[in-house]
């Protein structure tokens, strides 16, 4: 944090969801700093994890503390990464695609990785009616061991 604010113009900002899995231990440390929340999807269940945006985005305050989180994983858990313009997506009306319709999708269907990838990534492009959103989006779907 304390790099990116004394390298950058004043006024802006970065919002950074950093994760380390470490199979071993059966563990997922993470640390939310603005970012929307990852989701761990656990059977039907769905996790966020750094729910409600978790800390403050990087470059906002120079000697900021962030909080890092730890959570056990199971094998068969599913690791599902996105980007904000994923969430934000609007409909024809205005209506965000939102989090709750996401987490809803990722805990339905079946949790094989590019199944569940093509299935929001779909999702999505039909509720923006284009594969083109105005955002950037990125979905990231990864099976943990």
């Amino acid at each position: 944090n304390r790099h990116f604010f004394s390298r950058r113009s004043r006024g802006r900002y970065l919002t950074v969801f950093a994760l380390f899995h470490d199979p071993g231990r059966r563990e997922l440390i993470h640390v939310c700093a603005g970012h929307p929340p990852a989701l761990l999807r656990r059977g039907d269940r769905v996790i966020p994890l750094g729910e409600g945006g978790g800390d403050i985005p990087l470059g906002v305050l120079r000697d900021h503390v962030y909080t890092q989180h730890t959570i056990g994983t199971e094998p068969g858990d599913t690791l599902i990464l996105y980007t904000d313009g994923l969430i934000e997506a609007c409909d024809g009306h205005g209506r965000r695609f939102g989090l709750p319709h996401l987490i809803a999708l990722a805990g339905s269907g079946s949790a094989e990785p590019a199944r569940l990838r093509d299935r929001l990534r779909d999702a999505v492009h039909a509720h923006q009616g284009s594969h083109i959103g105005t955002d950037d989006q990125t979905l990231v779907v990864l099976r943990l061991s």
